[in-house]
Protein backbone atom coordinates (compact mmCIF):
# COMPACT_ATOMS: atom_id res chain seq x y z
CA UNK A 1 0.00 0.00 0.00
CA UNK A 2 1.26 3.45 -0.87
CA UNK A 3 1.09 5.73 2.15
CA UNK A 4 2.08 9.34 2.82
CA UNK A 5 2.91 11.14 6.05
CA UNK A 6 3.44 14.88 6.22
CA UNK A 7 3.99 17.69 8.70
CA UNK A 8 2.70 21.24 8.64
CA UNK A 9 4.21 23.27 11.45
CA UNK A 10 4.02 20.58 14.14
CA UNK A 11 1.20 18.45 12.73
CA UNK A 12 1.86 14.82 11.72
CA UNK A 13 -0.81 12.84 9.87
CA UNK A 14 -0.94 9.80 7.59
CA UNK A 15 -2.81 9.49 4.29
CA UNK A 16 -3.18 6.24 2.37
CA UNK A 17 -4.43 5.50 -1.10
CA UNK A 18 -7.78 4.61 0.44
CA UNK A 19 -7.89 8.19 1.82
CA UNK A 20 -8.08 6.98 5.45
CA UNK A 21 -6.73 9.50 7.96
CA UNK A 22 -4.80 8.41 11.07
CA UNK A 23 -3.32 10.99 13.42
CA UNK A 24 0.03 10.09 14.94
CA UNK A 25 0.77 13.21 16.89
CA UNK A 26 -1.17 16.48 16.98
CA UNK A 27 -0.40 19.71 18.77
CA UNK A 28 -2.40 22.87 19.29
CA UNK A 29 0.22 25.31 17.98
CA UNK A 30 -0.37 24.58 14.25
CA UNK A 31 -2.43 27.26 12.50
CA UNK A 32 -2.10 26.22 8.82
CA UNK A 33 -4.84 24.43 6.90
CA UNK A 34 -4.02 21.26 4.94
CA UNK A 35 -6.08 19.39 2.35
CA UNK A 36 -5.16 15.79 1.49
CA UNK A 37 -7.55 15.34 -1.39
CA UNK A 38 -6.50 15.51 -5.02
CA UNK A 39 -5.25 18.97 -5.85
CA UNK A 40 -7.31 21.33 -8.01
CA UNK A 41 -5.87 23.07 -11.05
CA UNK A 42 -3.63 25.81 -9.61
CA UNK A 43 -4.54 29.44 -10.22
CA UNK A 44 -2.10 31.25 -12.50
CA UNK A 45 -1.49 35.02 -12.35
CA UNK A 46 0.91 37.52 -13.84
CA UNK A 47 4.47 37.49 -12.51
CA UNK A 48 4.14 40.76 -10.56
CA UNK A 49 1.22 39.25 -8.61
CA UNK A 50 2.76 35.77 -8.09
CA UNK A 51 4.90 34.68 -5.13
CA UNK A 52 8.52 33.53 -5.44
CA UNK A 53 9.16 29.85 -5.91
CA UNK A 54 9.93 27.50 -2.96
CA UNK A 55 13.43 26.40 -1.96
CA UNK A 56 14.59 22.99 -0.78
CA UNK A 57 15.39 22.48 2.85
CA UNK A 58 17.00 19.30 4.12
CA UNK A 59 15.99 15.77 3.05
CA UNK A 60 16.51 13.01 5.61
CA UNK A 61 15.46 9.42 5.91
CA UNK A 62 14.97 7.67 9.24
CA UNK A 63 13.07 4.78 10.75
CA UNK A 64 10.47 5.75 13.34
CA UNK A 65 8.34 3.55 15.52
CA UNK A 66 4.64 3.67 14.75
CA UNK A 67 3.08 1.97 17.76
CA UNK A 68 3.59 -1.71 17.01
CA UNK A 69 5.69 -1.62 13.85
CA UNK A 70 8.67 0.18 12.34
CA UNK A 71 7.78 2.45 9.42
CA UNK A 72 10.49 4.03 7.22
CA UNK A 73 9.88 7.76 6.92
CA UNK A 74 11.37 10.05 4.27
CA UNK A 75 11.27 13.66 5.44
CA UNK A 76 11.33 16.28 2.65
CA UNK A 77 11.49 19.95 3.65
CA UNK A 78 11.14 23.20 1.76
CA UNK A 79 11.36 26.89 2.66
CA UNK A 80 9.32 29.94 1.74
CA UNK A 81 11.52 32.71 0.39
CA UNK A 82 11.69 35.62 2.85
CA UNK A 83 10.59 38.29 0.35
CA UNK A 84 7.72 40.71 0.07
CA UNK A 85 5.91 38.32 -2.28
CA UNK A 86 4.95 36.25 0.75
CA UNK A 87 2.01 38.58 1.21
CA UNK A 88 0.46 37.30 -2.06
CA UNK A 89 1.28 33.66 -1.26
CA UNK A 90 -1.90 31.63 -0.85
CA UNK A 91 -0.39 28.17 -0.33
CA UNK A 92 1.65 25.35 -1.85
CA UNK A 93 0.93 22.18 -3.72
CA UNK A 94 3.03 19.03 -3.20
CA UNK A 95 2.85 16.21 -5.73
CA UNK A 96 4.43 12.82 -4.90
CA UNK A 97 4.67 10.03 -7.44
CA UNK A 98 5.93 6.49 -6.83
CA UNK A 99 7.79 5.58 -10.02
CA UNK A 100 7.60 1.85 -9.32
CA UNK A 101 3.82 1.67 -8.94
CA UNK A 102 3.06 4.95 -10.82
CA UNK A 103 0.74 5.97 -7.98
CA UNK A 104 0.61 9.75 -7.42
CA UNK A 105 -0.90 11.87 -4.65
CA UNK A 106 -1.16 15.59 -4.12
CA UNK A 107 -1.59 17.87 -1.12
CA UNK A 108 -2.53 21.54 -0.85
CA UNK A 109 -1.15 23.74 1.90
CA UNK A 110 -3.20 26.89 2.58
CA UNK A 111 -1.22 29.70 4.20
CA UNK A 112 -2.25 32.86 6.01
CA UNK A 113 1.19 34.37 6.50
CA UNK A 114 1.47 38.03 7.49
CA UNK A 115 5.23 38.08 8.12
CA UNK A 116 8.23 37.04 6.04
CA UNK A 117 9.67 35.24 9.10
CA UNK A 118 8.24 32.83 11.64
CA UNK A 119 8.07 33.73 15.36
CA UNK A 120 11.67 32.46 15.75
CA UNK A 121 12.78 35.00 13.09
CA UNK A 122 13.69 32.21 10.67
CA UNK A 123 12.28 31.59 7.18
CA UNK A 124 9.04 29.60 7.15
CA UNK A 125 9.82 25.86 6.83
CA UNK A 126 7.43 23.02 6.01
CA UNK A 127 8.07 19.28 6.02
CA UNK A 128 6.42 16.40 4.22
CA UNK A 129 6.93 13.00 5.84
CA UNK A 130 6.43 10.12 3.40
CA UNK A 131 5.89 6.54 4.51
CA UNK A 132 8.09 4.87 1.91
CA UNK A 133 8.85 1.35 0.75
CA UNK A 134 12.28 -0.22 0.25
CA UNK A 135 13.75 -0.10 -3.26
CA UNK A 136 11.17 2.44 -4.50
CA UNK A 137 11.97 5.78 -6.17
CA UNK A 138 9.79 8.80 -5.43
CA UNK A 139 9.48 12.04 -7.44
CA UNK A 140 8.54 15.02 -5.26
CA UNK A 141 7.37 18.30 -6.82
CA UNK A 142 6.65 21.48 -4.83
CA UNK A 143 5.26 24.76 -6.18
CA UNK A 144 3.63 27.80 -4.64
CA UNK A 145 0.19 29.10 -5.56
CA UNK A 146 -0.84 31.12 -7.36
CA UNK A 147 1.58 30.12 -10.11
CA UNK A 148 3.34 32.32 -12.60
CA UNK A 149 1.80 32.46 -16.06
CA UNK A 150 5.28 32.52 -17.58
CA UNK A 151 8.13 30.21 -16.58
CA UNK A 152 8.34 27.17 -14.32
CA UNK A 153 9.07 27.90 -10.66
CA UNK A 154 8.49 24.35 -9.41
CA UNK A 155 11.23 22.43 -7.61
CA UNK A 156 11.50 18.70 -8.34
CA UNK A 157 13.58 16.00 -6.65
CA UNK A 158 13.87 12.25 -7.19
CA UNK A 159 14.71 10.22 -4.11
CA UNK A 160 15.69 6.53 -4.30
CA UNK A 161 14.99 4.49 -1.17
CA UNK A 162 17.61 1.82 -0.43
CA UNK A 163 16.71 -1.84 -0.11
CA UNK A 164 16.57 -4.09 2.93
CA UNK A 165 20.35 -4.49 3.00
CA UNK A 166 20.67 -0.88 4.14
CA UNK A 167 21.57 -0.53 7.84
CA UNK A 168 18.50 1.66 8.45
CA UNK A 169 15.97 0.10 6.14
CA UNK A 170 16.62 -3.46 7.35
CA UNK A 171 14.89 -2.56 10.63
CA UNK A 172 11.62 -1.59 8.91
CA UNK A 173 8.69 -3.92 9.38
CA UNK A 174 8.49 -4.91 5.73
CA UNK A 175 12.19 -5.79 5.64
CA UNK A 176 11.87 -7.75 8.86
CA UNK A 177 9.11 -9.77 7.25
CA UNK A 178 11.51 -10.37 4.34
CA UNK A 179 14.10 -11.83 6.71
CA UNK A 180 16.47 -8.85 6.83
CA UNK A 181 17.38 -9.50 10.48
CA UNK A 182 17.55 -13.28 10.22
CA UNK A 183 20.96 -14.65 11.21
CA UNK A 184 20.73 -18.39 10.49
CA UNK A 185 23.83 -19.37 12.49
CA UNK A 186 24.15 -22.56 10.45
CA UNK A 187 26.31 -25.46 11.56
CA UNK A 188 26.70 -28.93 10.09
CA UNK A 189 28.44 -31.96 11.49
CA UNK A 190 28.31 -35.71 11.37
CA UNK A 191 27.00 -37.94 14.15
CA UNK A 192 27.83 -41.61 14.54
CA UNK A 193 25.10 -43.98 15.78
CA UNK A 194 27.01 -46.97 17.08
CA UNK A 195 23.88 -49.02 17.73
CA UNK A 196 22.28 -48.70 14.29
CA UNK A 197 25.68 -48.36 12.58
CA UNK A 198 24.59 -45.24 10.72
CA UNK A 199 26.31 -41.95 9.96
CA UNK A 200 24.01 -38.93 10.31
CA UNK A 201 24.55 -35.40 9.07
CA UNK A 202 23.13 -33.00 11.65
CA UNK A 203 22.17 -29.51 10.44
CA UNK A 204 21.23 -26.86 12.97
CA UNK A 205 20.17 -23.25 12.52
CA UNK A 206 18.25 -20.44 14.21
CA UNK A 207 14.68 -19.68 13.18
CA UNK A 208 12.95 -16.35 12.62
CA UNK A 209 9.62 -15.20 14.01
CA UNK A 210 8.49 -14.31 10.48
CA UNK A 211 8.91 -17.76 8.95
CA UNK A 212 7.14 -20.89 10.16
CA UNK A 213 8.43 -23.17 7.41
CA UNK A 214 11.96 -24.05 6.31
CA UNK A 215 13.15 -26.42 3.60
CA UNK A 216 16.53 -28.02 4.33
CA UNK A 217 18.24 -29.75 1.42
CA UNK A 218 21.59 -31.43 0.79
CA UNK A 219 23.14 -31.18 -2.64
CA UNK A 220 25.72 -33.78 -3.65
CA UNK A 221 28.23 -33.25 -6.52
CA UNK A 222 27.07 -36.56 -8.05
CA UNK A 223 27.60 -40.28 -7.86
CA UNK A 224 30.59 -40.28 -10.20
CA UNK A 225 32.25 -37.19 -8.74
CA UNK A 226 35.40 -37.48 -6.63
CA UNK A 227 34.39 -34.51 -4.48
CA UNK A 228 33.34 -35.15 -0.88
CA UNK A 229 31.65 -31.82 -0.25
CA UNK A 230 27.92 -31.45 0.33
CA UNK A 231 26.06 -28.16 -0.02
CA UNK A 232 23.60 -27.58 2.82
CA UNK A 233 20.80 -25.20 1.81
CA UNK A 234 18.17 -23.71 4.14
CA UNK A 235 15.23 -22.09 2.35
CA UNK A 236 12.93 -20.00 4.60
CA UNK A 237 9.45 -18.79 3.66
CA UNK A 238 9.03 -15.30 5.06
CA UNK A 239 5.71 -13.45 5.07
CA UNK A 240 6.60 -10.93 2.36
CA UNK A 241 8.76 -12.88 -0.08
CA UNK A 242 7.09 -16.31 0.33
CA UNK A 243 8.68 -18.60 -2.30
CA UNK A 244 11.22 -16.01 -3.46
CA UNK A 245 13.22 -15.52 -0.23
CA UNK A 246 16.98 -15.54 0.08
CA UNK A 247 18.48 -18.79 1.34
CA UNK A 248 21.39 -19.66 3.62
CA UNK A 249 24.07 -21.98 2.24
CA UNK A 250 27.02 -23.82 3.75
CA UNK A 251 29.51 -26.36 2.43
CA UNK A 252 30.19 -29.53 4.42
CA UNK A 253 33.13 -31.85 3.78
CA UNK A 254 32.11 -35.28 5.04
CA UNK A 255 35.29 -37.11 4.00
CA UNK A 256 36.87 -37.09 7.45
CA UNK A 257 33.69 -38.24 9.20
CA UNK A 258 33.11 -40.95 6.64
CA UNK A 259 36.64 -42.25 7.20
CA UNK A 260 36.01 -42.40 10.95
CA UNK A 261 32.75 -44.22 10.27
CA UNK A 262 34.47 -46.84 8.09
CA UNK A 263 37.44 -47.24 10.43
CA UNK A 264 35.26 -47.59 13.51
CA UNK A 265 33.04 -50.32 12.13
CA UNK A 266 35.91 -52.16 10.46
CA UNK A 267 37.67 -52.18 13.81
CA UNK A 268 34.53 -53.21 15.70
CA UNK A 269 33.95 -56.10 13.28
CA UNK A 270 37.55 -57.27 13.42
CA UNK A 271 38.08 -57.04 17.18
CA UNK A 272 36.45 -60.41 18.12
CA UNK A 273 38.64 -62.20 15.54
CA UNK A 274 41.69 -60.39 16.82
CA UNK A 275 40.96 -61.59 20.33
CA UNK A 276 40.95 -65.21 19.10
CA UNK A 277 44.01 -65.02 16.87
CA UNK A 278 46.23 -62.98 19.16
CA UNK A 279 47.05 -59.38 19.95
CA UNK A 280 46.15 -56.75 17.32
CA UNK A 281 49.11 -55.17 15.61
CA UNK A 282 48.22 -51.64 16.65
CA UNK A 283 47.51 -52.30 20.35
CA UNK A 284 48.83 -54.69 22.97
CA UNK A 285 45.44 -55.46 24.50
CA UNK A 286 43.01 -58.30 24.02
CA UNK A 287 39.93 -56.22 24.83
CA UNK A 288 39.06 -52.91 23.23
CA UNK A 289 39.30 -49.99 25.65
CA UNK A 290 36.91 -47.09 25.75
CA UNK A 291 38.02 -43.47 26.27
CA UNK A 292 35.77 -40.50 27.08
CA UNK A 293 37.42 -37.25 25.99
CA UNK A 294 36.69 -33.97 27.79
CA UNK A 295 37.94 -30.77 26.13
CA UNK A 296 37.18 -27.11 25.44
CA UNK A 297 36.14 -25.73 22.05
CA UNK A 298 38.87 -23.09 22.00
CA UNK A 299 39.09 -22.57 18.24
CA UNK A 300 38.06 -24.33 14.99
CA UNK A 301 41.69 -25.38 14.48
CA UNK A 302 41.84 -26.82 18.00
CA UNK A 303 38.58 -28.68 17.40
CA UNK A 304 40.24 -30.16 14.33
CA UNK A 305 43.12 -31.39 16.51
CA UNK A 306 40.65 -33.14 18.84
CA UNK A 307 38.91 -34.82 15.91
CA UNK A 308 42.20 -35.95 14.39
CA UNK A 309 43.28 -37.35 17.76
CA UNK A 310 40.05 -39.36 17.91
CA UNK A 311 40.71 -40.73 14.43
CA UNK A 312 44.26 -41.71 15.44
CA UNK A 313 43.07 -43.42 18.64
CA UNK A 314 40.43 -45.37 16.76
CA UNK A 315 42.45 -46.34 13.69
CA UNK A 316 45.94 -46.82 15.06
CA UNK A 317 45.27 -47.74 18.67
CA UNK A 318 42.01 -49.68 18.35
CA UNK A 319 40.40 -47.56 21.08
CA UNK A 320 36.70 -46.82 21.21
CA UNK A 321 36.40 -43.04 21.56
CA UNK A 322 33.42 -41.33 23.19
CA UNK A 323 33.18 -37.71 22.02
CA UNK A 324 30.21 -35.36 22.15
CA UNK A 325 30.79 -34.19 18.55
CA UNK A 326 30.49 -37.78 17.31
CA UNK A 327 27.39 -38.60 19.35
CA UNK A 328 25.33 -35.42 19.05
CA UNK A 329 22.13 -37.24 18.07
CA UNK A 330 21.87 -39.17 21.33
CA UNK A 331 23.21 -36.19 23.28
CA UNK A 332 20.48 -33.98 21.85
CA UNK A 333 17.83 -36.49 22.95
CA UNK A 334 18.94 -37.16 26.54
CA UNK A 335 20.63 -33.80 27.31
CA UNK A 336 24.26 -32.90 27.95
CA UNK A 337 24.36 -33.50 31.71
CA UNK A 338 22.58 -36.84 31.49
CA UNK A 339 24.84 -37.91 28.60
CA UNK A 340 27.95 -37.17 30.66
CA UNK A 341 26.54 -38.81 33.80
CA UNK A 342 25.67 -42.02 31.91
CA UNK A 343 29.12 -42.37 30.33
CA UNK A 344 30.77 -41.57 33.66
CA UNK A 345 28.81 -44.36 35.34
CA UNK A 346 29.72 -46.81 32.58
CA UNK A 347 33.41 -46.01 32.98
CA UNK A 348 33.25 -46.37 36.76
CA UNK A 349 31.94 -49.94 36.29
CA UNK A 350 34.80 -50.87 33.95
CA UNK A 351 38.52 -50.34 33.43
CA UNK A 352 37.91 -47.61 30.83
CA UNK A 353 39.31 -44.09 31.21
CA UNK A 354 38.44 -40.40 30.95
CA UNK A 355 40.93 -38.17 29.13
CA UNK A 356 40.90 -34.48 30.05
CA UNK A 357 42.61 -32.37 27.36
CA UNK A 358 43.75 -29.12 28.97
CA UNK A 359 44.03 -25.89 26.99
CA UNK A 360 43.57 -22.13 27.37
CA UNK A 361 39.82 -22.58 27.40
CA UNK A 362 39.87 -25.25 30.13
CA UNK A 363 41.95 -23.05 32.44
CA UNK A 364 39.86 -19.95 31.71
CA UNK A 365 36.55 -21.73 32.35
CA UNK A 366 37.81 -23.36 35.54
CA UNK A 367 39.03 -19.97 36.84
CA UNK A 368 35.67 -18.44 35.89
CA UNK A 369 33.83 -21.14 37.84
CA UNK A 370 35.88 -20.30 40.92
CA UNK A 371 35.15 -16.55 40.63
CA UNK A 372 31.50 -16.74 39.57
CA UNK A 373 32.11 -15.46 36.05
CA UNK A 374 31.18 -16.97 32.71
CA UNK A 375 33.58 -17.56 29.83
CA UNK A 376 31.95 -18.11 26.45
CA UNK A 377 33.86 -18.88 23.26
CA UNK A 378 32.70 -18.55 19.66
CA UNK A 379 32.84 -22.28 19.06
CA UNK A 380 30.63 -22.87 22.12
CA UNK A 381 27.97 -20.69 20.46
CA UNK A 382 28.31 -22.36 17.07
CA UNK A 383 28.30 -25.89 18.51
CA UNK A 384 24.97 -27.72 18.46
CA UNK A 385 25.66 -29.21 21.89
CA UNK A 386 27.03 -26.03 23.47
CA UNK A 387 29.75 -25.97 26.11
CA UNK A 388 30.15 -29.47 27.57
CA UNK A 389 33.29 -28.68 29.58
CA UNK A 390 31.72 -26.87 32.55
CA UNK A 391 29.12 -29.58 33.30
CA UNK A 392 31.90 -32.17 32.91
CA UNK A 393 34.09 -30.36 35.43
CA UNK A 394 31.18 -30.07 37.86
CA UNK A 395 30.58 -33.81 37.63
CA UNK A 396 34.13 -35.11 37.54
CA UNK A 397 36.40 -32.83 39.55
CA UNK A 398 34.80 -33.73 42.93
CA UNK A 399 35.46 -37.41 42.09
CA UNK A 400 38.91 -36.69 40.72
CA UNK A 401 40.29 -35.31 43.99
CA UNK A 402 39.43 -38.58 45.74
CA UNK A 403 42.49 -40.83 45.53
CA UNK A 404 40.57 -44.05 44.64
CA UNK A 405 39.31 -42.26 41.49
CA UNK A 406 42.71 -41.17 40.21
CA UNK A 407 43.19 -44.21 38.02
CA UNK A 408 40.07 -43.38 35.98
CA UNK A 409 41.32 -39.94 34.89
CA UNK A 410 44.14 -39.02 32.53
CA UNK A 411 45.27 -35.40 32.19
CA UNK A 412 47.12 -34.25 29.07
CA UNK A 413 47.77 -31.24 26.85
CA UNK A 414 49.30 -30.58 23.43
CA UNK A 415 52.55 -28.82 24.33
CA UNK A 416 52.86 -27.27 20.83
CA UNK A 417 49.65 -25.25 21.28
CA UNK A 418 49.19 -25.25 25.08
CA UNK A 419 51.37 -25.01 28.18
CA UNK A 420 51.40 -26.55 31.64
CA UNK A 421 49.88 -23.29 32.92
CA UNK A 422 46.70 -24.28 31.09
CA UNK A 423 46.15 -27.16 33.54
CA UNK A 424 43.61 -26.25 36.29
CA UNK A 425 44.87 -26.47 39.88
CA UNK A 426 42.94 -29.65 40.88
CA UNK A 427 44.86 -31.57 38.20
CA UNK A 428 48.27 -30.49 39.52
CA UNK A 429 48.21 -33.43 41.93
CA UNK A 430 48.60 -35.98 39.16
CA UNK A 431 50.75 -36.71 36.13
CA UNK A 432 50.18 -34.46 33.14
CA UNK A 433 51.12 -35.90 29.77
CA UNK A 434 52.61 -33.80 26.99
CA UNK A 435 51.22 -34.74 23.59
CA UNK A 436 52.51 -36.05 21.34
CA UNK A 437 55.86 -36.37 23.15
CA UNK A 438 54.42 -38.65 25.83
CA UNK A 439 51.54 -40.21 23.93
CA UNK A 440 53.05 -43.67 24.27
CA UNK A 441 53.08 -43.34 28.09
CA UNK A 442 49.50 -42.08 27.97
CA UNK A 443 48.41 -45.09 25.95
CA UNK A 444 49.99 -47.45 28.49
CA UNK A 445 47.78 -45.73 31.10
CA UNK A 446 44.73 -46.44 28.92
CA UNK A 447 45.79 -50.10 28.88
CA UNK A 448 46.38 -50.19 32.66
CA UNK A 449 49.97 -51.09 31.95
CA UNK A 450 53.42 -49.56 32.51
CA UNK A 451 55.97 -48.49 29.95
CA UNK A 452 58.83 -48.70 32.44
CA UNK A 453 59.26 -51.96 34.34
CA UNK A 454 62.14 -53.36 36.38
CA UNK A 455 65.02 -53.81 33.99
CA UNK A 456 63.06 -53.16 30.79
CA UNK A 457 61.25 -50.49 28.78
CA UNK A 458 58.10 -51.52 26.92
CA UNK A 459 57.43 -49.98 23.53
CA UNK A 460 54.51 -49.87 21.10
CA UNK A 461 55.53 -49.45 17.50
CA UNK A 462 54.14 -46.38 15.78
CA UNK A 463 53.15 -44.42 18.92
CA UNK A 464 56.35 -42.56 19.76
CA UNK A 465 56.90 -38.88 18.97
CA UNK A 466 59.32 -39.87 16.21
CA UNK A 467 57.05 -42.21 14.22
CA UNK A 468 53.38 -41.63 15.16
CA UNK A 469 52.94 -39.44 12.09
CA UNK A 470 54.03 -42.15 9.65
CA UNK A 471 50.51 -43.59 9.46
CA UNK A 472 47.76 -41.59 7.63
CA UNK A 473 45.78 -40.67 10.76
CA UNK A 474 48.96 -39.77 12.65
CA UNK A 475 50.13 -37.59 9.77
CA UNK A 476 46.79 -35.79 9.74
CA UNK A 477 47.04 -35.24 13.50
CA UNK A 478 50.54 -33.75 13.26
CA UNK A 479 49.42 -31.42 10.44
CA UNK A 480 46.45 -30.24 12.52
CA UNK A 481 48.78 -29.45 15.45
CA UNK A 482 51.23 -27.62 13.17
CA UNK A 483 48.41 -25.59 11.57
CA UNK A 484 47.12 -24.37 14.93
CA UNK A 485 50.66 -23.63 16.16
CA UNK A 486 51.32 -21.52 13.04
CA UNK A 487 48.03 -19.69 13.55
CA UNK A 488 48.96 -18.88 17.16
CA UNK A 489 52.30 -17.45 16.02
CA UNK A 490 50.52 -15.17 13.54
CA UNK A 491 47.75 -14.22 16.00
CA UNK A 492 49.20 -13.84 19.53
CA UNK A 493 45.81 -12.61 20.81
CA UNK A 494 43.88 -15.49 19.26
CA UNK A 495 42.23 -16.58 22.51
CA UNK A 496 41.01 -13.09 23.39
CA UNK A 497 39.55 -12.81 19.88
CA UNK A 498 37.54 -16.01 20.46
CA UNK A 499 35.92 -14.71 23.66
CA UNK A 500 32.30 -13.62 23.22
CA UNK A 501 31.65 -12.05 26.59
CA UNK A 502 32.65 -12.28 30.21
CA UNK A 503 29.42 -11.77 32.11
CA UNK A 504 28.22 -12.71 35.56
CA UNK A 505 26.80 -16.21 35.80
CA UNK A 506 23.10 -16.52 36.49
CA UNK A 507 22.81 -16.67 40.26
CA UNK A 508 19.32 -18.13 40.01
CA UNK A 509 20.57 -21.32 38.38
CA UNK A 510 20.85 -24.18 40.85
CA UNK A 511 23.28 -26.00 38.59
CA UNK A 512 25.58 -22.99 38.22
CA UNK A 513 25.47 -22.32 41.97
CA UNK A 514 26.36 -25.93 42.65
CA UNK A 515 29.32 -25.70 40.26
CA UNK A 516 30.58 -22.53 41.96
CA UNK A 517 30.27 -24.04 45.44
CA UNK A 518 32.01 -27.24 44.41
CA UNK A 519 34.79 -25.36 42.65
CA UNK A 520 35.44 -23.17 45.69
CA UNK A 521 35.33 -26.17 48.03
CA UNK A 522 37.73 -28.17 45.86
CA UNK A 523 40.28 -25.36 45.71
CA UNK A 524 40.20 -24.80 49.47
CA UNK A 525 40.57 -28.51 50.24
CA UNK A 526 43.52 -29.22 47.94
CA UNK A 527 46.34 -30.49 50.18
CA UNK A 528 49.95 -29.76 49.22
CA UNK A 529 50.97 -33.35 49.80
CA UNK A 530 48.34 -34.63 47.36
CA UNK A 531 50.75 -34.06 44.48
CA UNK A 532 52.75 -37.13 45.49
CA UNK A 533 49.88 -39.60 45.23
CA UNK A 534 50.50 -40.71 41.66
CA UNK A 535 54.18 -39.91 41.29
CA UNK A 536 56.04 -43.18 41.02
CA UNK A 537 58.95 -44.46 38.99
CA UNK A 538 57.64 -42.50 35.98
CA UNK A 539 58.40 -39.04 37.41
CA UNK A 540 61.65 -38.61 35.48
CA UNK A 541 59.77 -39.07 32.21
CA UNK A 542 56.56 -37.14 32.94
CA UNK A 543 55.68 -33.55 33.77
CA UNK A 544 54.83 -33.21 37.46
CA UNK A 545 54.30 -29.97 39.35
CA UNK A 546 55.27 -30.15 43.05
Amino acid sequence: MFAIMFQVCFLWVVFTVASSLRTLNQRNDCTQQVSGRNCSEPLKVESQRAPAGPEWGSALMGVVLDREQFIPILNVSWRIAATGTILVLKGSQILVRDEKSNVAMCWEYFYNLTSVHNPDHDPWMFTLGLVVQPEHTYEVSVYNIPEHTVGDYRIVKKIAIPGCHDKIMKHSQKCRENGSLWVPGMSSHASLDRIQKLLFIVVSFKTSEYSERYDVSLKSPGVFSSETVLKVLIQPFFKQCNNDCWSAEQSFDYCFYFCIYVIYFLESESMPQSADNGTPESTPMAKQKRLLIIYSLDHPLYKNIVLKLCSFLMAKCGTEVVLDMLDSTRLGVVGGLQWLEWHKQQIEKSSDKILILCSRGVQAKWSAMCTGKEVQLREDVYSTVGDMLIPALCLMVPEFVKSPSFEKYIVAYFDSVSTEDDVPSPFNMTVRYKLMKQFEELFFRILDSEKYEMGRVNRIKGLSEEDYHLCPTGGALRKAIEDFHAYQMEHPQWFEEELIENAEMDSDSDFVSLCQNEASQIVSNLAPEATTLLISEQQEHLSVKI
